[in-house]
């Protein structure tokens, strides 16, 4: 009798600790509106493009559940699709945590652990500032707008621009020892000098600076320290609209200013520019100035629609490679509109500037 209790002990004490909580353990809970999603997937993935699930779970009255065991902090990504719907919210994960998420269109939510909670407080003031843009915007597409109230309507997308910046910005700041800051250092880097960033990143715990996204980052910051003002300008070779093979250095060595102006067909602020550009290249351009547009498009007729529907006149080069742009990687662009000035004397006199009023008045003083 007292070896039969012995047993039943052993088992019970042997199954409690099968039921023990796996250390470092991270759970989702999830929930999902609608109707007859009984059975249907979820899925958990790693937050880059393209990137494989890592697990599965199927809704169970419009519930869900992840457990996954982890080392250090990541950016996940959980996604529902079912006919024309569509769903993905951001979550990161934490050991020993337990996350809410709600799939609810725009009221999804992650929330119940510190990383999630601060993305999430992010994610609204981001999006409030974004239903405003898109508010304005379309105010602006309107034909029958006048021309002052036009030129209000850009100064306040100008200034909710700069909203979003500021909020980027001191959410990294505040998150730059956890993956939050580090997920969002890509947008807040254009308000950092180079070596800002560089700094930023070597002060990370090392499983955050040592990953691949991290290292590249950092790697395209060092090669723009070779592009700041002072330097001499750093050549490269892509193609005009027709194909044909076109250097720098053939604008350089004919003209006395040139302005290498980075841009894409879809990049609104980049089109916005283009008013003031044109104005910029017809006062100076009969005084040696020459401006080159260097593309960062991905589709060659998407590229060149733009350059017709726009009325650009300047020389268009680029390799059709998107942000991989041999020019933009070499310059280190994180950002666009991005101008460069080359001064008369070969050396960059203006880096990575994102306003052409900045740039006009520079190259007024060059041309004087």
């Amino acid at each position: 009798m007292k070896q039969s209790i012995y047993f039943v002990a052993t088992a019970l004490l042997v199954l409690a600790g099968c039921q023990q909580t796996p250390k470092n353990q991270f759970t989702i809970n999830g929930a999902i509106s609608g109707d007859s999603l009984e059975g249907k997937m979820v899925l958990l993935s790693p937050a880059q493009r393209n990137a494989a699930p890592i697990d599965t779970s199927y809704i169970a009255k419009n519930q869900f559940i992840f457990k996954q065991v982890v080392s250090n902090p990541e950016h996940l990504i959980v996604s529902f699709s079912q006919d024309t719907r569509k769903e993905n919210i951001d979550v990161f994960s934490e050991a020993n945590t337990t996350a809410d998420i709600v799939l609810d269109g725009d009221n999804s939510k992650a929330s119940g652990t510190p990383l999630n909670d601060t993305y999430f407080h992010f994610s609204q003031e981001a999006k409030d500032i974004g239903e405003k843009y898109m508010d304005l915007n379309a105010k602006m597409r309107d034909p029958k707008i006048k021309e002052e109230d036009k030129k209000a309507i850009e100064e306040q997308l100008e200034q909710l621009m700069n909203d979003y910046s500021a909020v980027t910005l001191k959410t990294t700041l505040e998150n730059k020892n956890n993956i939050v800051g580090a997920t969002l250092l890509p947008q807040a880097m254009d308000q950092l000098k180079p070596q800002e960033t560089i700094n930023l990143i070597d002060s990370m715990p090392e499983y955050l600076r040592s990953t691949e996204r991290i290292q590249k980052i950092r790697k395209g910051v060092v090669a723009s320290l070779k592009t700041q003002e002072g330097m001499p300008y750093l050549d490269f070779e892509l193609q005009t609209t027709e194909g044909k093979p076109a250097k720098l250095s053939d604008y350089v060595a004919s003209n006395k200013i040139v302005v290498i102006d980075f841009w894409a067909s879809w990049c609104g602020p980049c089109r916005r520019s283009l008013p003031a550009m044109k104005k910029l290249y017809s006062k100076f351009h009969k005084k040696g100035l020459e401006i080159v547009g260097v593309s960062l498009d991905q589709k060659k007729d998407a590229w060149v629609n733009a350059i017709k529907e726009e009325g650009i006149t300047w020389p268009q080069i680029s390799d059709i490679k998107g942000w991989a742009c041999k020019g933009s990687t070499l310059y280190g662009v994180r950002g666009i509109p991005s101008m460069f000035i080359i001064g008369k004397d070969g050396k960059i006199a203006l880096s990575d500037s994102h306003d052409v009023k900045e740039v006009e008045k520079k190259v007024s003083e060059l041309l004087k």
